[in-house]
């Protein structure tokens, strides 16, 4: 009998495992392939939340020239404080633009339930605005989300302080620039009233500080901000043959996110409710720094380096942040140069003869 010898070799079948040094640069390889991807995701999904935000502001482009052309005017700008018959100043409903065209967003079901009186010039709410206004109806009829209102780049419902009901803005005493306003209800007592009202990402243009009228006939800016006026303004429905300086050179609607803290910038104080997003002054421009108050008043998105704004003819463009700022000197306001601000105002304002283009 002979005996068999083992020469040392493994079968030829014989499985070998990886070591730990081969697992680990697998591992390596892999996490540096999803690190080169990851960015083209995330660019690709930007790209096409942009798409589609874009089409959102299409699509309130169309639902303006629908609205004209059966009514021939435009929405009302802002339901703002009325001068009643005995001469009381009384508070508006602080409604407007988004608000009256719903009929033409397909939201028919939704505009029903809201009462005339909300958004109809020189028509009293009692003083109360469309919070309060037939609560709990109108308010319950503004819970209602519609997602044409909201730019899919961001998310407005992550507000943890409050929900605006209005924008406004006026002369600051004593200087040549104008100070802002804003009011709005807290979340928890809006939560405590049934719910977040529907919120939004586009607000309608007013103007520099929208229907301005100078107070100081030796200031040199007022005449400025009064010239800038937007197409929708408080308490006046204008229409296509008022916007002299062309549809196609006229903002009709632009972007915005809202108030962040002054600390760090990145958690959302403020977001806007649709039932408010009308007669936006654009004196504050477009703030891209979230620690700056300026940026409460200012146009801005979640999109990188840019805002989408509708115009009057329909078409849609993305405007650079890049040298849009708050003016920093009389000079920037009242000397002819073209600037980002300046032609900011000449974009937003509806017949003011300036021919400023932004270069995009």
């Amino acid at each position: 009998m002979q005996r068999c010898v083992s020469s040392g070799t493994k079968p030829p079948h014989a499985r070998r495992g990886f070591t730990l040094i081969e697992l680990l640069v697998v591992i390596a390889i892999i996490a540096i392939l999803i690190g080169l991807l990851l960015p083209a995701v995330q660019k690709v999904r930007e790209a096409a939340a942009r798409s589609t935000c874009q089409n959102n502001m299409k699509q309130l482009g169309l639902a303006v020239a629908n609205y004209e052309s059966a009514q021939q005017r435009l929405p009302l700008g802002f339901h703002d404080t009325i001068t009643l018959p005995t001469g009381t100043i009384e508070q508006g409903s602080k409604a407007g633009v988004l608000v009256q065209l719903l009929p033409q967003m397909e939201q028919e079901n939704i505009f029903r339930l809201i009462p005339s009186q909300v958004y109809t010039a020189g028509v009293s709410t009692g003083g109360q605005d469309w919070v309060n206004f037939q609560f709990p109806t109108t308010y319950s009829a503004s819970r209602n989300r519609v997602k044409t209102f909201e730019c899919p780049s961001d998310n407005p419902y992550d507000a943890s302080r409050a929900i605006i009901t209005r924008i406004g803005s006026g002369n600051r005493p004593g200087t040549n620039s104008p100070s802002g306003s804003g009011s709005g209800y807290s979340i928890a007592g809006l939560v405590g009233a049934g719910g977040l009202p529907g919120l939004t990402n586009y607000v309608a243009c007013g103007g520099t500080l929208g229907a301005f009228t100078p107070s100081n006939p030796a200031s040199l800016t007022q005449p400025i901000y009064a010239r800038h006026a937007g197409p929708f303004v408080s308490n006046v429905q204008n229409n296509f043959a008022s916007v002299t300086d062309g549809l196609s050179n006229t903002v009709f609607f632009g972007e915005y996110v809202g108030g962040f803290d002054s600390t760090s910038g990145t958690t959302r104080e403020w977001s806007m409710a649709w039932m408010s997003g009308s007669s936006f002054p654009t004196y504050w421009s477009i703030s891209p720094d979230k620690k700056t108050l300026n940026h409460f008043y200012s146009l801005n998105s979640r999109h990188i380096g840019v805002i989408n704004c509708s115009y009057g003819d329909g078409s849609v463009r993305s405007i650079k942040h890049t040298g849009i700022s708050v003016p920093a000197s009389l000079a920037d306001i009242t000397v002819p140069s073209g600037s980002g601000w300046q032609t900011m105002q000449a974009n937003a304002g509806r017949s003011d003869s300036d021919t400023y283009n932004f270069d995009n």
